[in-house]
């Protein structure tokens, strides 16, 4: 998809600077996001596994 992008606005403006510009800014978003809420979303997967590991096993009876 970025090259189509890239190439169509290359086709327009006769400069690639738009469509670096907006490809930097895609993927800075994409980064923000991976470091936020991703991670924070696999930090609480964690803590919840960790939880249920610590219970004491049940016995029958």
């Amino acid at each position: 998809m970025p090259p189509l992008v890239t190439g169509s606005l290359f086709g327009l403006f006769e400069s690639y600077a738009i469509g670096l510009v907006l490809l930097a800014t895609v993927s800075a978003g994409t980064l923000a996001f991976t470091l936020t809420a991703v991670d924070a979303s696999s930090a609480d997967g964690e803590r919840k596994s960790r939880a249920s590991r610590q219970r004491e096993p049940r016995t029958a009876g």
